[in-house]
């Protein structure tokens, strides 16, 4: 009788463990959610203002970086997309 004792006290004690972890990384989801909400909402109501004010040199940013991009795009399509074995195209459609 002891034995079954400490087992079922043993569960409980863990299921008891388990429970406050749940509810605390539920509790903690929910304000980090709330928290990213009003990141979001800060971004939402400042960034235009900000690019109206600073078009040009956001523009050539992003210009260069676009270029960038299209640079490591091409060296990967070299490299692996291109090796990527293709059967023969066939068109499906028979009318």
């Amino acid at each position: 009788m002891i034995v079954e004792r400490t087992a079922v006290y043993f569960n409980q004690k863990l299921f008891n463990v388990l429970l406050k972890k749940f509810f605390s990384l539920s509790l903690l989801s929910l304000v980090l959610t709330f928290l990213f909400g009003i990141v979001v909402f800060l971004a939402l109501y400042t960034l235009p203002v900000l690019y109206e004010k600073y078009e040009d040199q956001v523009d050539d940013v992003a210009a260069k970086a676009m270029v960038q991009v299209n640079k490591q795009y091409a060296v990967l399509d070299a490299k692996v997309l291109q090796k990527i074995p293709r059967g023969p195209f066939t068109d499906k459609k028979q009318h």
